[in-house]
């Protein structure tokens, strides 16, 4: 009698080519037919993952029993990194003449963020500050009147082993000037007068 046996390389299959890491093996299911009908897991073919942790290029091979099907499949899927969302609504709030306070929304999903800030005189960012993820608000004090300054804000998850990372949201962050002080008429005459007063330290006018 004739061979009956099918390659299973004459099958069709339907799988998700794509998942994103998540630090455990990633083993989609993997739907088999032959002219329409369902091939049969275990019985007609066995299912095997390989690379199929990290980050990159995983294997799916399929392989036919002899029940019916022979030969193997070589299958492929992508793991990528996971998408982590930037922190929006990132301003600067509320400021003092010695104190800036930054806000941002939270961001579902992360282990938290990272506060960095620009050092202008060595021209490099510097990591000031790592939030909890359910921190939406910092106060930097202790800053001089009419200081600007300039920050960045992202978000950071942890899995697997491996730490990512979104985007930046960047802004500019400014102390209120001091008050005026030491405000005082001077050569009042009949037809007027001037007024002088001590320079406040970064006032626009």
């Amino acid at each position: 009698p004739a061979d009956t046996t099918v390659d299973i390389t004459n099958c069709d299959v339907s799988y998700t080519s794509v998942h994103e890491f998540t630090g455990e093996p990633i083993t989609p299911a993997v739907a088999v037919t032959y002219n329409g009908k369902r091939v049969i897991k275990g019985a007609n073919y066995t299912i095997e993952y390989i690379n199929n942790t990290d980050i990159g290029v995983a294997t799916i091979l399929l392989k036919g029993t002899g029940n019916g099907y022979s030969g193997t499949m070589c299958l492929n899927f992508t793991i990528k990194a996971p998408t982590v969302k930037t922190p929006t609504g990132f301003v600067n709030t509320n400021s003092s003449p010695t104190v800036v306070r930054l806000d941002w929304n939270q961001v579902s999903g992360i282990s938290g963020y990272k506060l960095q800030k620009w050092n202008s005189q060595k021209k490099v960012w510097e990591t000031y500050k790592l939030f909890k993820p359910t921190t939406v608000r910092h106060n930097q004090g202790g800053l001089k009147e009419g200081t600007t300054l300039k920050y960045r804000i992202q978000s950071y998850l942890k899995l697997g082993g491996k730490t990512f990372y979104s985007d930046w949201s960047t802004i500019y962050a400014s102390t209120d000037p001091g008050k005026v002080t030491n405000l005082k008429a001077t050569s009042v005459t009949e037809s007027g007068y001037t007024i002088k007063w001590s320079a406040v330290r970064n006032a626009d006018k």
